[in-house]
């Protein structure tokens, strides 16, 4: 299960305070660069990896992936989210190590707000569309229009907007954050590696079924598929 948080609560807006530890805070924030379309990205990149990574294991045993394609298809989410919680789990560690107490908790509530949720989104989109330079998650870094922004927020969540930015914590955030992108994008490349097990992955019930099923893997010959796949029942677990 990916460990993304989900937050429900009264939030004082003006003050920017949150009644939650820094890693939880930190642990909310980073769950928030994460919509929906970008886990499924890194599910599909952790899969990809993940086959890549069992065919070079099985060489040695002369075994092959036959199908890539569809072995990829089939990789659990319970494998891919290591990838994925090992992402978050790096970006909530820079957070801790980047911002205090008081400024995470600050940064936590301006994500709860309407404002945030909306940018969120739109920052998302606008990027996918070639908009990076004028993304709307730190515009006092990237010239991005208050009045563009505007548009999108209600009055009082484009208040909410003005109110963080123009905070300590939001101007800490505003210079920290071109730094912060970088790295998350650094984390999502790296953190497949969190699939390496070394022969540990050869023994887990997926790789056996898959071991199994007809037209995923390669044997040498009829007599080595059927040692092979008795070694591996008798090693799992």
């Amino acid at each position: 299960m990916i460990k993304l948080f989900l937050t429900v609560g009264f939030v004082c807006c003006a003050a920017f305070k949150v009644s939650a530890s820094p890693e939880d805070d930190a642990k909310y924030i980073a769950s928030q660069f994460l919509l929906e379309e970008q886990i499924l990205t890194m599910r599909k990149n952790a899969s990809r990896y993940y086959v890549e990574y069992l065919d070079g294991l099985l060489s040695k045993y002369t075994v092959r992936v036959k199908d890539t394609k569809r072995l990829e298809n089939l990789v659990p989410e319970e494998i891919t989210d290591i990838a994925i919680n090992g992402h978050l789990d790096e970006v909530t560690q820079w957070h801790l190590e980047t911002y205090d107490e008081q400024q995470l908790s600050e940064i936590r509530a301006f994500y709860l707000t309407g404002a945030w949720q909306k940018l969120k989104k739109l920052s998302h989109k606008e990027c996918k569309a070639g908009w990076v330079e004028k993304t709307v998650i730190a515009p006092q870094l990237r010239g991005y229009e208050e009045a563009r922004i505007q548009r999108h927020l209600s009055p009082s969540e484009f208040q909410n907007y003005l109110d963080f930015f123009g905070s300590e914590t939001g101007k800490a955030f505003g210079k920290l954050r071109e730094y912060e992108v970088t790295c998350s994008e650094q984390y999502t490349s790296t953190s497949v590696f969190e699939l390496r097990q070394g022969e540990e992955t050869l023994r887990t019930e997926f790789v056996l079924s898959a071991l199994k099923a007809k037209g995923l893997f390669q044997f040498s010959n009829p007599v080595a598929r059927k040692d092979f796949i008795a070694k591996i029942e008798s090693e799992i677990p």
